[in-house]
């Protein structure tokens, strides 16, 4: 079959102008997404005084951190998060009952009046009197144990700077950080201006938690959690 230099001439015009439109498609795309990204970083954050945060707060369904003007959203947590949360308000109860120390689940706020943090942390130990914001009562200011329960997500904020906020309450004198990873419990222990790091591991092991005298039985807080199994999905 022989084809005329005309002929040839004409279907190389036909692909480069196809091939010019899908080039000037592509750019086009590209430069749009490119222009919404910068618009979207370029949106400033949005800032709210305490009052205004506390007064929705109440009213929201869902709760979130508030620190430095910014509210931040907390996400939920896994089966075996609030499996070893349930474990262990249920191993502390019987001995903080009849004590001035009294426990509280994740419903209860603490406000940090040092630094401004309102959180939410997993299991919250007063004791002595306890003192609120105000009347409602829905947000303690003298903790004396915070529990925290680490998940992939959180485990380096709740180390970190969750922790660096925590240690300048005042009243505060045991950090714990219970593993849902792995079996494992750590307590920060407040002694002077210094605070002293215990860890406990394993299912047979027991982590003492000096403020309320007691010993804190990792079987207990690992009942009826697989996290070999866990870890394997």
């Amino acid at each position: 079959m022989v084809t005329n230099g005309t002929t040839l001439m004409k279907q190389w015009l036909r692909r480069s102008v196809h091939l010019h439109f899908l080039l000037s498609a592509a750019f086009s795309s590209l430069v749009g997404k490119f222009a919404e990204t910068s618009q979207m970083s370029a949106i400033p954050k949005q800032y709210i005084s305490e009052q205004d945060y506390l007064e929705q707060e109440r009213l929201a369904e869902h709760k979130s951190e508030y620190f430095n003007g910014e509210v931040f959203a907390m996400a939920g947590a896994s089966e075996s998060h609030n499996s070893i949360v349930a474990n262990t308000i249920a191993s502390l109860h019987p001995t903080l009952r009849g004590k001035s120390c009294k426990i509280y689940p994740s419903d209860l706020r603490v406000y940090n009046p040092q630094n401004g943090l309102y959180t939410y942390p997993d299991i919250s130990i007063a004791c002595g009197e306890r003192k609120f914001t105000d009347d409602t009562l829905d947000t303690l200011t003298n903790p004396t144990v915070l529990i925290e329960v680490l998940s992939p997500s959180t485990e380096d904020y709740d180390r970190g700077t969750k922790f660096k906020l925590y240690r300048s309450i005042p009243s505060l004198q045991n950090y714990v950080l219970i593993s849902s990873m792995e079996y494992q419990a750590e307590v920060y222990t407040k002694s002077g201006e210094s605070w002293i790091l215990t860890t406990a591991k394993g299912r047979e092991a027991k982590l003492y938690i000096s403020a309320i005298q007691l010993d804190l039985q990792l079987e207990d807080v690992y009942a009826q959690v697989d996290i070999d199994a866990e870890q394997a999905k």
